[in-house]
């Protein structure tokens, strides 16, 4: 029986699948890059990076990183003042 051995770290930095893998680009992630349709874990997209790693070895704060992101979210839309928009079916009064 053999063993198969994959890097975490070498599937975000491999050169054949990314321009300049070293290089901290975040533009590569942004709609019409490079990294569009690229999924960070196992599905439908095509799974070519890693972002909070795996198993053991994953970033222990994901869970509580992801939900600070929608407290961040929640607590910047409260900042907001939030109105029906005028259109030409609804007038002010």
């Amino acid at each position: 029986m053999g063993n198969i051995k994959c890097s975490a770290r070498d599937i975000g930095r491999d050169g054949k699948v990314w321009m300049e893998p070293d290089m901290f680009r975040p533009e590569r992630f942004m709609a019409d890059g490079e990294a569009e349709g690229v999924g960070s874990l196992p599905g439908p997209k095509e799974m070519r990076m890693m972002s909070f790693g795996a198993g053991r070895r994953s970033f222990l704060g994901m869970g509580i990183g992801m939900a600070h992101i929608g407290l961040f979210v929640a607590a910047l839309m409260h900042e907001f003042e939030w109105a029906v928009a005028v259109t030409l079916l609804t007038r002010p009064s």
